[in-house]
């Protein structure tokens, strides 16, 4: 016996029409629809008859009057109950002509960082130069499932079509097909850097709906890796095209980059790092997304010579294990024709929960990072950076010095208060001293310049 949740839409399909509204399949439903395809009502016509059905689904084909700037667009369709909950699969192979302009006209600008004269200004959208091989027209997919969560209905979404990789199948809406990058001018270099020939490559995209913002999102799997100096090893697993679906959108921009991960010197856990590329340009804005461990000095002995401490085995303070460190910034611009690095930043600093005594509880660092600043070829090349931050008789007081230009400075923090009899006492056990309070304090100093100031201000 048929499921209850599908009796009235079975009854709508063999009468040849279906308005997927709230009235038919429930609001949350309709309201996923909707908010896939732009606000948008669809409606099923032509229903083809028989509609192939179990207890749990309803399979058949039909028509929709409009779909993505598309008349009468022929579509596949599967109703199906899963935990209790009205589920819908939708797919639908769009003429070979489509593309991106025909459902979204207002996608932004991108600026073209190869062309940056007076008279250049910017190009439109990179999505509308993308073309589809003839033989793998756009295909698009609609689960109001969560299959990037639970995969267990995984039979519908084959039964609808079985090339699908089930993995790759967001909630919401999906574009399926391959792009022809090598059509593409303006992405030779990029093309190039990859090592990659192919005419055209497959990808997955989704509409990437968040709170905050909207997005188109592509992604073309690849499997290269891009070595520099022996340090730095770059495994790259996708190329990603992202844009804003309207100009008039909270948020508005566009963009092209490499996922991957990052290994450093002798590590064979790669970290997750974004490859930004600047549209246009030769150059690469290689980031990391989350903590990386440290290999140790000995790793940049070249990259970074006579700006490490003497020891390279050792940090500038009492920590015992390098386990215990951590680089949580790395940035490198990548220039891509001739290849090299044009532009390091590489900060370390201890893990979560790591503090240095220095004067009892009176003086505590709560954190401390090195900062390395390298362009090769500058008169300056390396630049360093000490950044910390102090407990000072209860106040916090952040400070930073800057090296070779041998400049200082510290400032109390907002808010902070700094109770100087707790530093004496520390100093002097047997003091007894009034309540002493520093509510500002701010020093600098340039050593080069001989120059110095300070502003401190306190109650008793």
């Amino acid at each position: 016996m048929i499921n209850p949740n599908l009796q009235s839409i079975k009854n709508q399909l063999h009468l040849g029409h279906l308005t997927l509204d709230q009235n038919a399949i429930g609001s949350a439903l309709a309201n996923q629809l909707q908010q896939a395809f732009s606000g948008e009502i669809l409606q099923l016509e032509e229903v083809k008859q028989p509609i192939a059905e179990t207890d749990d689904s309803l399979h058949f084909q039909a028509r929709i009057p409009s779909l993505l700037g598309v008349r009468l667009q022929a579509v596949e369709g599967i109703f199906f109950v899963y935990n209790g909950q009205l589920e819908y699969l939708l797919k639908a192979t769009l003429p070979k002509v489509w593309d991106f302009s025909w459902s979204y006209p207002d996608l932004p600008d991108y600026t073209n960082f190869g062309n940056l004269g007076p008279d250049a200004g910017n190009q439109s959208s990179l999505f509308y130069d993308l073309r589809f091989p003839a033989d793998k027209p756009m295909v698009l997919v609609f689960s109001s499932h969560n299959f990037q969560k639970d995969q267990t209905p995984k039979s519908y979404l084959t039964l609808l079509d079985t090339t699908l990789n089930i993995s790759k199948i967001h909630q919401g809406l999906n574009f399926v097909s391959e792009i022809a990058l090598s059509e593409m001018p303006l992405l030779d270099t990029l093309i190039e850097f990859a090592g990659y020939q192919d005419l055209s490559l497959p990808f997955y995209g989704y509409l990437n709906q968040q709170p905050e913002y909207e997005e188109i999102r592509l992604e073309i799997e690849l499997n290269f890796t891009k070595t520099y100096e022996d340090i730095f090893s770059f495994g790259i697993s996708s190329l990603v095209l992202h844009t804003s679906i309207s100009l008039y959108a909270n948020y508005i921009g566009s963009g092209i980059s490499f996922l991957g991960g990052v290994s450093i010197g002798t590590s064979k856990t790669p970290k997750n790092v974004e490859i930004v590329w600047p549209v246009g340009s030769t150059q690469l804005i290689i980031e990391n997304a989350e903590p990386i461990p440290f290999p140790g000095f000995d790793t940049f002995t070249n990259l970074l010579s006579g700006h490490l401490p003497n020891n390279s085995d050792t940090f500038p303070l009492a920590i015992n294990s390098l386990s215990t460190l951590e680089i949580r910034e790395l940035s490198l611009h990548l220039s891509l024709s001739p290849l090299r690095v044009s532009y390091i930043v590489l900060s370390i600093g201890p893990t979560a929960n790591w503090n240095q005594p220095l004067l009892g509880k009176a003086l505590t660092i709560e954190d401390l990072l090195l900062r390395w600043e390298v362009s090769p070829g500058d008169p300056t090349p390396i630049r360093f950076y000490l950044l910390s931050a102090f407990n000072v008789g209860g106040g916090l007081v952040n400070a930073s010095a800057v090296f070779p230009d041998f400049a200082f400075y510290g400032e109390l923090g907002l808010y902070q208060t700094i109770a100087l009899e707790q530093i004496i006492e520390e100093i002097i056990p047997n003091a007894h001293l009034p309540h002493i309070s520093i509510l500002d304090l701010a020093i600098s100093a340039d050593i080069k310049r001989e120059h110095l100031t300070y502003a401190i201000s306190n109650y008793t």
